[in-house]
């Protein structure tokens, strides 16, 4: 799914005074800390207090939530046993859940046997049925023409105890004292069955949601595709910055890093233009790296570079998570320089009076804590 799709499914999450949102069945399951299954219920949506309603809402649009590659991962079934078996048990259960006690305890049982937390936590699966106005070939709304979009939206969330203490009785207008409360937090995982890809029913693909990318918790996602977690965001950038650091013997030249920085984000924009998500492999990293100016010599042994860094055959990097392509920025102990990401030209390394230093050029009104200054002409 692209950022598109996210964000026209989210919209259909939306409650005002003229629209309900597109979710008609909530269930929902209380885990302790021991994995014990301590409640479990299926509720109708319109069923539930207004406070409810809202709560529940904005839980399941914060799985919704963050960068796509980094906090929401696009995930596919592969072509094996275990992963065939995973993706008929998924294509069952995101209707079934929602009529049958049997298949909802079936779901929440899979995924606490197979989701590693000590903590107390709350499980929250919405269905919801959303009719996808078609549109024509220009972009226009064909408002009388739909498809139909099922699916199951999961959140998994951290269930934190209050401490005893006093509060405010408002009726008697006394502080008195309260008892522990159990509060449902943010949820830091969670999935969406079928995944909404070109505003369509996608029953081959997933979109995951892991609060912390470093935190994806691969087990539980093994489990529900039946293949190995995918490489997460942060360990892609640690891979590159490895490869990088030995191919420049950790002496990365400013050129190098600024020309791969240009690169990566003409590639991430022209990808987000055609609605797409690029995706690089082993002998794409090696191309980007001698295209930015890396010497062939210090490539020559790039198989085992790779390998040491720590990719193999089957990673797999988005240009998004190798560089922070929305911003450029120069750091060193006592100062740094931000620079728009789309004017890195203005940027150059040079050696001054032995020293290295790094110039900008400076266009147009120019200004110190806010007070304008004569700026010489810039020597670039």
């Amino acid at each position: 799914m692209n950022k598109s799709n996210v964000m026209e499914l989210k919209k259909t999450l939306k409650i005002t005074t003229e629209f309900m949102p597109s979710i008609d069945r909530i269930c929902t399951c209380f885990v302790n800390g021991n994995k014990e299954k301590l409640i479990s219920n299926t509720e109708s949506y319109s069923s539930l207090g207004d406070e409810e309603q809202f709560k529940y809402i904005d839980i399941l649009k914060a799985a919704l939530s963050g960068t796509i590659d980094k906090k929401l991962l696009n995930l596919e079934f592969g072509s094996n046993e275990a992963s065939i078996k995973a993706e008929g048990f998924m294509t069952e259960a995101y209707t079934e859940v929602f009529k049958s006690e049997e298949k909802r305890d079936e779901l929440f049982d899979t995924i606490i046997e197979n989701y590693i937390f000590d903590e107390n936590y709350l499980i929250v699966a919405g269905h919801g049925v959303y009719d996808v106005p078609m549109k024509a070939s220009d972009g226009a709304i064909l408002e009388d023409e739909t498809t139909t979009y099922e699916f199951m939206l999961v959140a998994i969330c951290p269930v934190h105890s209050t401490k005893a203490g006093l509060t405010l009785d408002s009726d008697s207008g006394r502080m008195v004292s309260s008892r522990q409360v159990q509060i449902v937090q943010a949820p830091v995982h969670g999935f969406l069955y079928p995944a909404f890809n070109d505003r369509d029913t996608d029953l081959h693909s997933m979109l995951y949601f892991t609060k912390k990318p470093e935190d994806s918790h691969p087990e539980l996602i093994e489990k529900l595709l039946g293949i190995p977690a995918p490489t997460s965001s942060v360990d892609q950038q640690h891979i590159f910055e490895s490869i990088i650091a030995e191919v420049t013997d950790d002496k990365a030249d400013f050129e190098v890093i600024k020309t791969l920085h240009e690169n990566l984000k003409e590639m991430e924009e022209t990808a987000q233009y055609n609605g797409e998500i690029k995706t690089l492999h082993k002998e794409e990293i090696k191309e980007i790296l001698v295209s930015a100016g890396v010497k062939e010599e210090k490539l020559d042994d790039f198989e085992h570079i790779y390998e040491r860094a720590g990719g193999n055959d089957d990673t797999e990097f988005k240009t998004g998570n190798l560089i922070e392509l929305d911003k450029f920025a120069v750091k060193s102990s006592d100062v740094e320089i931000k620079i728009k990401p789309d004017r890195t030209n203005l940027v150059q390394q040079r050696k001054i009076d032995g020293r290295n230093c790094i110039v900008v050029a400076l266009e147009g009104d120019v200004r110190l804590n806010g007070i304008q200054i004569n700026a010489p002409a810039s020597q670039l």
